[in-house]
């Protein structure tokens, strides 16, 4: 992926989990960080696109693994947090990319509670959780009816901790249920880029002070 534009480095030394990262949404968001200057914790269940991805990083842009998870598991997560502190020594931004259309999201508090003291303990701690908002027509899956778990007030407890817990909505993007990424090295669609680059930015200090924000990138 070629750059838009010079990029600062505004995640240079910080280390980023980012879950369902092997395809689409969360592989734009890995190559974006990565641009960024973040290490880079990589979990999916698909180990193949991922071990790719997560190669092709370490090649041209810097420090990338790939560890396989489901994120219902909170063994996995235990397993993720635990390489991003000896491998890398922090972990400083969780980007939950997976499972977009599940109603529960169960597994991104899971990541949360899990990830906590090392988030809270980076001094530059961001949760961005990526999802379709309530009742967005998924064209052929239908509209979710149930209420989220994710809403603003979530963010409330981790102000004093020093973490920024921010949720990103996306519109109607090419996921792999439509037209996936054929390689690490693809330019992702414009869409794809423009999402991640609002998760670099809400993961970077330049949103300091912004917590508890609904982003919605859908046009």
């Amino acid at each position: 992926m070629e750059a838009t534009g010079p990029l600062a480095r505004r995640l240079e030394g910080r280390v980023a989990l980012i879950t369902g990262a092997a395809s689409a949404i969360g592989a734009a968001t890995a190559l974006r960080l990565a641009d960024e200057g973040a290490g880079l914790v990589l979990t999916d269940v698909r180990q193949q696109a991922g071990e790719a991805l997560a190669a092709w990083i370490r090649d041209r842009r810097g420090g990338a693994l790939l560890l396989p998870q489901e994120v219902d598991d909170e063994a996995g997560w235990v397993i993720a947090v635990a390489t991003a502190l000896s491998e890398f020594g922090r972990l400083d931004v969780l980007v939950n990319s997976a499972g977009l259309v599940s109603p529960h999201r169960t597994g991104m508090l899971t990541g949360m509670r899990v990830a906590a003291d090392a988030l809270k303990s980076s001094g530059h701690g961001s949760v961005i959780d990526i999802r379709y908002p309530i009742g967005y027509p998924f064209g052929p899956f239908g509209e979710l009816e149930v209420p989220p778990l994710w809403n603003p007030a979530k963010a409330r407890p981790w102000v004093p901790e020093g973490v920024r817990v921010n949720c990103v909505h996306p519109g109607f993007l090419d996921t792999p249920m439509l037209a996936p990424m054929k390689r690490p090295g693809a330019r992702p669609p414009r869409r794809l880029l423009e999402l991640a680059a609002c998760v670099a930015f809400l993961a970077s200090d330049d949103a300091s002070f912004i917590t508890g924000l609904e982003l919605y990138v859908e046009g």
